[in-house]
């Protein structure tokens, strides 16, 4: 695990934002995988997010619908782009979508 100890919740708040919208959309989180370990999540949402800002990139599996989605974060971008990518069938593709626009126009204008 490559640990970033320079990055914390205030230095990336969009990555709590990002995953509460999701939530809120009817996403749950179930796993994290920073390439050394993988997590089973317990829901927490103070975990995962701990879990994010303790690596420079990581991915978090997300399930709706019995389907699921990973999304990628890279702590040491721009502000607003903190969810770098993701991965999913295109059917789930519109949450995920809109929730990253949202962010990155709340961060970069």
């Amino acid at each position: 695990m490559k640990l970033n100890k320079y990055m914390n919740h205030k230095t990336y708040p969009e990555v709590r934002e990002c995953l509460e919208k999701l939530i809120d959309r009817g996403w749950s989180l179930i796993g994290y995988d920073d390439g050394d370990e993988y997590l089973v999540l317990t829901g927490d949402l103070d975990e995962i997010v701990e879990a994010v800002h303790s690596v420079l990139e990581c991915a978090v599996e997300i399930e709706k619908d019995s389907k699921f989605a990973d999304l990628f974060f890279v702590l040491g971008n721009e502000p607003g782009v903190a969810l770098s990518d993701y991965s999913c069938s295109s059917l789930l593709s519109n949450d995920i979508d809109e929730v990253s626009e949202e962010i990155y126009n709340k961060y970069n204008n």
